[in-house]
């Protein structure tokens, strides 16, 4: 079996193991998904001098493509959440979840050019910082915190203690919203 020369191949091979996972969920024993995932490990490891030198470069580890596979596999992204429901196969999304996508190499290369319409790469001014949090309009505290560690500076806690003093920003529910 050869090995991936190129992120499309791998690309490629994901997208049809998410397809398989949909069909046929198999808990155990020779099932599609198990005979396409040890064929993805398998091609990882035969992979060729120049994929492994990309992937060094770029700092991509396993996680990471398999960030980049979905991002490009998914037909429409229409937030955040739903790309990291995709990605985990959950219905409930916790910080942790936020975390591993946005620390991923994947997210601060630039390579996932379509979730940043939802976040920014980075936000380094208190006018990015409020754009944010009107275009999420009511976001719980937990998310804007892992969001933030992840995307901002260090400024982010003064800027949102100064939007609580003068009144722009209020709590509802566990939740911020101007």
């Amino acid at each position: 079996m050869k090995g991936y020369n190129s992120l499309r191949q791998f690309v490629y091979d994901y997208k049809l193991f998410l397809v398989a996972k949909k069909i046929d969920p198999g808990k155990e024993g020779e099932t599609i998904t198990f005979y396409l995932k040890k064929r993805i490990d398998e091609r990882l490891s035969l992979s060729s001098k120049q994929f492994k030198a990309m992937l060094k470069k770029r700092g991509y580890s396993v996680t990471d493509l398999k960030v980049i596979a979905i991002h490009d596999c998914v037909y429409s992204i229409s937030s955040l959440e739903s790309f990291i429901r995709e990605y985990f196969g959950l219905n409930y999304i916790t910080p942790a979840h936020y975390k591993r996508i946005l620390s991923s190499n994947a997210f601060k290369t630039g390579r996932l050019k379509r979730l940043y319409e939802f976040i920014p790469l980075r936000i380094e001014t208190k006018i990015e910082f409020v754009r944010f949090i009107r275009a999420r309009r009511s976001i719980p505290k937990a998310e804007l915190s892992a969001i933030m560690n992840q995307t901002c500076n260090k400024n982010w806690r003064d800027w949102l203690n100064e939007l609580i003093d003068n009144g722009k920003l209020q709590e509802e529910a566990g939740r911020w919203s101007i």
